[in-house]
C-alpha cells in the first residue's frame, strides 16, 4: 500500500508538528480504509508513505481533485492547540 501526503509549505510547521499531522492522516486512513486492503494486512514492510509539500494554491487544487476522485483520502484539519490557528487544513493524504 502506498500513502501519499501533501502538506502546506506556506504554514511553515515545525518538523514535529508536520510529523504529527502526517501521522494523523496515516492513522485515519489506516483505520477507515485498512479493511479495504486485506492483502496488505501483514505486509507493512512493503508499505510506503510519501510526504511532499505544496503551495496553498496547489494544496487546494489537490484537495478539490481528491474530493471528486475514487481515491480513499483524508484531509487533516488542525485543532489549533499549538502552532496553527484552529480549523486550518494542514495535510491531505490518499491511498494510491
Amino acid at each position: 500500500m502506498k500513502i501519499k501526503c501533501y502538506y502546506r509549505k506556506n504554514l511553515k510547521m515545525s518538523a514535529g508538528k508536520l510529523a504529527a499531522q502526517v501521522g494523523h492522516v496515516c492513522k485515519t486512513l489506516g483505520k477507515k480504509y485498512g479493511q479495504a486492503f486485506p492483502e496488505c494486512e501483514n505486509s507493512w514492510q512493503d508499505d510506503q508513505i510519501i510526504v511532499l509539500s505544496l503551495s496553498d494554491k496547489k494544496f487546494n487544487e489537490m484537495t478539490d481533485t481528491l474530493k471528486t476522485s475514487d481515491y480513499m483520502w483524508h484531509l487533516q484539519v488542525d485543532s489549533g492547540v499549538t502552532e496553527i490557528p484552529p480549523n486550518t487544513p494542514t495535510v491531505v493524504g490518499f491511498i494510491e
